[in-house]
């Protein structure tokens, strides 16, 4: 039997590293091991499987483009076609969602597991991780269709996309798994991030572009999610990022958050699950 306490473990941060840092290589196999009974799982009661993922995405984007084929909305003058502008910008946003909904359930979907295995913390993190960017690939796969299509891919611009494109999955996997602890003994947690996420898709350059002058121009600067997905259209279909040095900001800060939530998350995993 072993009992775990609270501060055990946080008052000797070099000892925790250590064992983050060792957990990761057993916690990848691990990890990937846990994704794929996830994939069978989820699709073994549907013929289309991940088709869904972005079958849902690009039909949002459809009702935007037909909005603003019919002026029913007015958009200001794009450096790209608005159609790939929404159609993009849907895509990434769904990943975006994926990536913070995924780990704010991770203590509900892996809980027997959490209870009895012996697996580091950073096996269920990785098998996350693993999900995220296979439900991404098939995102990505369209968004290069939507290029080819357009007239505007360019090989060195989307490998450079391809490059970067974690970034957005940085982003909001850092803020579910800093919130996976509070959202598994609170649930109002989950649904506030929820509630929050609906209004933030239209402030963040999804479907709408956001105004450079005037009181809603400065989420260009202080939205990352908007900064990302500015950027990461701009490098894939222009080949240069719209304002890199707002997109390298983002990248620290969320490099750091993701540091501080996987520290968190691996303090109080044990603890968590004894009172989940």
């Amino acid at each position: 039997m072993e009992i775990y306490l609270p501060d055990s473990e946080s008052k000797n941060l070099r000892h925790v590293a250590g064992k983050m840092l060792g957990g990761l290589r057993p916690g990848s196999y691990i990890g990937y091991r846990l994704f794929l009974n996830t994939v069978r799982t989820d699709y073994s009661k549907t013929k289309f499987g991940p088709l869904w993922d972005f079958l849902e995405p690009l039909a949002y984007a459809l009702v935007f483009f037909v909005l603003f084929h019919f002026r029913v909305i007015e958009i200001g003058r794009l450096t790209i076609p608005y159609g790939v502008y929404v159609c993009v910008g849907v895509l990434l946003w769904q990943t975006f969602l994926d990536s913070i909904n995924s780990p704010l359930d991770i203590f509900h979907r892996y809980k027997s597991l959490l209870s009895y295995s012996k697996a580091p913390p950073e096996a269920f993190i990785g098998a996350l991780l693993f999900k995220i960017y296979f439900n991404a690939s098939f995102r990505i796969g369209v968004i290069l269709l939507i290029a080819i299509i357009t007239g505007l891919f360019s090989l060195s611009a989307f490998l450079k996309f391809l490059l970067l494109f974690s970034i957005i999955i940085l982003i909001g996997f850092s803020v579910g798994l800093l919130l996976a602890p509070f959202n598994s003994i609170y649930g109002d947690v989950g649904r506030f991030v929820g509630m929050m996420l609906r209004p933030c898709m239209f402030l963040s350059s999804v479907v709408i572009p956001i105004p450079e002058s005037g009181a809603l121009s400065v989420l260009n600067v202080v939205n990352p999610v908007a900064i990302s997905l500015n950027n990461l259209r701009g490098i894939l279909i222009e080949g240069r990022l719209v304002d890199g040095e707002a997109f390298m900001w983002v990248v620290f800060l969320h490099a750091g958050l993701f540091l501080m939530a996987w520290l968190i998350f691996h303090l109080s995993i044990r603890v968590v699950v004894e009172r989940y």
